[in-house]
């Protein structure tokens, strides 16, 4: 219900996905990312279980999530998991954000969209974040 508000909020102020630029597919919006990550900030300062999330680079969630995007994740408490879920997980060496492809109980398959092959089974300890809200902002 909480993000009900942040969902207006995104419908009216421009943040629907614009067309896709060849060299960088995901999707952006008018919002400079000052103001995105405003409008974050904001909405984390309310929950103190929410926290913001860099993204790296590397181009394994396009064309969703690019290094452009403001990513706003919940701590994971152990609470069900649903398929297609957007979660970090902890490699051992750094932090992933990939999405669940099949679920078992103690255990989850997980890809980044845009990757041939995929990270595998991974235990659900090792997820630390669940991805609650994105925030596209302009390419400029």
């Amino acid at each position: 219900m909480k993000y009900i508000f942040l969902a207006l909020f995104l419908f009216l102020f421009g943040c629907a996905p614009k067309d896709k630029e060849s060299h960088n597919p995901a999707p952006s919006s008018s919002l400079s990312k000052v103001s995105a990550e405003f409008l974050a900030y904001s909405i984390i300062a309310r929950d103190d279980k929410l926290i913001l999330v860099d993204i790296s680079a590397t181009g394994s969630m396009l064309p969703i999530l690019d290094s452009s995007t403001i990513v706003v994740c919940e701590k994971y408490n152990g609470k069900a998991l649903r398929l297609n879920d957007i979660v970090v997980y902890d490699r051992g060496d750094k932090l992933i954000i990939h999405r669940i492809k099949e679920l078992r109980e103690n255990s989850v398959f997980i890809v980044g969209d845009n990757n041939k092959f995929s990270d595998g089974w991974i235990d659900k300890k090792t997820i630390k974040y669940r991805v609650v809200a994105l925030f596209f902002t302009n390419k400029e």
